[in-house]
């Protein structure tokens, strides 16, 4: 057990201060998270001990490392977060999650920065929504003990995606799956999901990177050699909503899988769809803004759409897809354009009609009001009669979607 505590520590200061080694290392430290003493702990330990022995000596473990590396006299090393238990929940014993977070936050609580853990129990599209269970279940525990800890998954593995079949990499499936784990688990208050493969090590059936290795091996993956996955693209995606403040999002159905952000004044989505059916979707900002809109392909992303948009924006969502928007706010100050007859001559007693229906504006026009003659009308189109002969002038005025108006006389 020292032996491994001097181990861990040496690792944590290899990583953030290479100038303390012997002989020092001339580099800049990494930039780390910080470090997990022990991952899958349950995987080592209960097939020779069994669950309540295999918790007593990780928290054993825990308390050793933790005291050497937070004891350290460099800040730079006692700084460093320590994540635990980065166990790998119900897939040897049911309730897993619940008795070794409850244990270790219990009995080790100055040891434990960021509570992790791996999720190898899910593989199924159709099981995405469920990523937040394990989430809530551990945010109750940690109330229920009166701590609050960050939450990340210490490996987020994929196996798989397609419905009801398992093991399968490198196809739109894997992306749909990539991204609808993270988005349920972060809108759920996951703060670190970290994708731990990034090439496809030759030795690995299952071929879980986002980058393949140097051979591809069908089904699983078949894409040329250190070729970037679909997935890589849903990450891609995640990264760049996962650099503002996550918001919630109205989710419409059980189909679809959603994340949003913002980011001073700019506001960025993820939305998939998972199933084989068209779908729609309303984003409802309640503000004007201006923006783009991708479709996430397997290689990558393609604009579709781009323009204003008042208020909400209604997308139309292809079976089996992901989309990636951003949007800035907008002020608009532009008015309407009127289009409409301003001189005509008609006959006493006889109805006429004015039609402004070409008129435009970039959010669209909301209202057209006609004064002067008579009561006021409203709408593009409207109807007059007059019954005196002379000159008359009625007036329009519309106005946008911004409150900006335009105004044009008929005579």
């Amino acid at each position: 057990m020292e032996e491994y505590a001097e181990y861990c520590l040496a690792v944590t200061i290899h990583s953030v201060a290479p100038d303390l080694e012997d002989p020092p290392l001339n580099r800049e430290p990494h930039d780390i998270l910080g470090i997990s003493p022990l991952n899958e702990p349950n995987l080592i330990y209960q097939q020779y001990l069994g669950q309540e022995a295999a918790v007593d000596k990780y928290i054993e473990m825990l308390r050793t490392v933790g005291q050497r590396i937070k004891q350290h006299p460099d800040p730079r090393v006692s700084n460093v977060s320590i994540c635990a238990p980065g166990i790998t929940p119900s897939l040897y014993v049911s309730g897993a999650i619940g008795y070794w977070m409850d244990r270790v936050l219990r009995e080790a609580p100055d040891y434990v920065d960021i509570i992790i853990w791996d999720q190898y129990s899910k593989y199924m599209l159709e099981e995405l929504a469920s990523w937040a269970d394990d989430v809530d279940e551990v945010q109750a525990i940690m109330s229920d003990l009166g701590e609050e800890r960050p939450i990340g998954l210490s490996e987020f593995g994929i196996h798989g995606g397609i419905p009801t079949i398992q093991e399968f990499y490198g196809s739109s499936y894997s992306k749909l799956f990539v991204f609808g784990a993270m988005a349920n688990s972060i809108g759920a208050g996951m703060a670190y999901p970290i994708y731990f493969t990034l090439f496809d090590p030759t030795n690995e059936p299952r071929m879980k990177g986002l980058i393949t290795g140097s051979t591809s091996l069908p089904p699983f993956s078949d894409l040329p050699s250190y070729t970037r996955k679909p997935q890589f693209h849903a990450m891609e995606v995640m990264a760049d909503i996962c650099e503002g403040t996550i918001m919630e999002v109205s989710n419409p159905s059980d189909q679809l899988d959603v994340i949003g952000s913002t980011n001073g004044s700019w506001y960025r989505f993820g939305i998939s769809n998972r199933y084989e059916a068209d779908t729609n979707i309303t984003l409802d900002l309640g503000r004007h803004t201006k923006g783009m809109i991708y479709r996430v392909d397997d290689d990558g992303r393609t604009l579709i759409g781009m323009g204003t948009f008042a208020h909400d924006l209604t997308l139309r969502l292809r079976p089996w897809s992901l989309y990636y928007i951003e949007l800035e706010d907008w002020t608009d100050t532009k008015p309407p354009t009127i289009r409409v007859r301003e001189e005509l001559t008609v006959n006493v007693s006889e109805p006429f009609t004015l039609d402004a229906s070409d008129s435009y504006d970039s959010l669209g026009i909301v209202n057209f009001t006609w004064t002067g003659v008579g009561e006021d009308r409203y709408g593009p189109i409207v109807t007059y009669t007059i019954d005196e002969v002379g000159t008359f002038t009625i007036d329009l005025t519309a106005w946008d979607a911004a409150g900006n108006n335009a105004s044009a006389s008929i005579r």
